[in-house]
């Protein structure tokens, strides 16, 4: 029983220190966990606010510095993005820069094989060779040695020579092109009265052929109608006729007149089907023609590149 008591009191003094050490720590916890009323802005609370009474008890108080620095954090953060941007951007800027400079490159390359070939297709004419012999002539130099003033006149004279041979040509290549344009000219407009023509011819056919295929059906339909009424009136095969008697022969030649009026306007509308065919495939081969020629008039910029194009950032920025 002693033993008991000892183990129960031991018990009850051990729940006691519990009980007090509980108690001291409510203590220090209301001597510290305080309700504070804070006055402050608008701005500055964040918690959801609630229609009736809002509940703070899990809010938290950040102080101002902390919330400042946070900030600093987030435009450092985004100075050094835009940053990163902007060397992206003037590294793409850059790139197309040197792409638009292929593309130039490209198409002067390409120009300059035009003008190639127009030199090595250039026709060679009477004109042109005496122009080619003068320039290549030049003016006879007189006496042994030439002074200072000689070789001067020499060179202003062979000067003259090539402005001479230059207008000249240029000249020669202005005839050229006029005579060629009237030329093409000429063969553009005889080709839109040829297609003139053909469309007015197809319209009248295709008239006619409105007009045919009416007169078909007229005939059909008043054919239809002799069927139908003379269809009663055959309760029997006619009697054979009698001996030196001669056949009627009415019917069976009307039958015939009709067969062969059927036969001559399937032929003409197989003759004017087979018309408005060819001068449909003339049109075309007309309009192929047309095609062709207006391709070789169109117009080409060979001058197009003899000046460094401006920059394309640059225009865009003076437009």
């Amino acid at each position: 029983p002693v033993q008991e008591l000892f183990f129960e009191s031991h018990k009850d003094i051990y729940e006691t220190e519990t009980r007090l050490h509980d108690h001291m720590d409510s203590i220090q916890n209301e001597h510290y966990d305080l309700e504070l009323l804070l006055q402050l802005k608008q701005g500055q609370v964040e918690v959801p606010q609630a229609p009736v009474v809002t509940d703070y008890s899990d809010a938290i108080v950040v102080p101002k510095h902390t919330v400042e620095d946070k900030n600093a954090m987030v435009l450092e953060l985004g100075k050094e993005k835009t940053n990163t941007l902007n060397a992206i951007k003037d590294f793409r800027r850059r790139l197309i820069l040197l792409e638009w400079e292929h593309r130039l490159l490209a198409l002067q390359a390409s120009d300059f094989e035009e003008r190639t070939k127009d030199v090595h297709m250039l026709r060679v004419t009477k004109d042109l060779q005496s122009v080619l012999a003068l320039a290549l002539r030049g003016p006879s130099g007189g006496g042994g040695s030439g002074g200072t003033g000689e070789t001067m006149a020499v060179g202003d004279s062979r000067q003259a020579a090539a402005a001479e041979l230059l207008e000249r040509k240029m000249e020669h290549l202005a005839q050229s092109l006029k005579a060629k344009t009237q030329n093409f000219k000429r063969q553009f407009q005889s080709v839109r009265a040829q297609i003139a023509t053909r469309s007015s011819e197809n319209a009248l056919l295709e008239e006619k052929l409105r007009d045919l295929r009416q007169g078909v059906k007229q005939r059909e339909h008043i054919r239809r109608i002799k069927a139908t009424t003379s269809a009663p009136t055959k309760p029997q095969a006619p009697p054979a006729a009698a001996e030196g008697e001669k056949p009627q022969v009415g019917a069976g030649k009307a039958g015939r007149d009709e067969g062969e009026i059927r036969f001559k306007e399937v032929q003409q509308r197989t003759h004017l089907l087979e018309l408005v065919k060819r001068h449909t495939k003339e049109i075309e081969l007309l309009r192929k023609e047309l095609d062709r020629l207006r391709q070789r008039t169109f117009p080409t910029f060979v001058h197009l590149y003899q000046s460094h194009p401006a920059n394309p950032d640059a225009s865009s920025g003076m437009a």
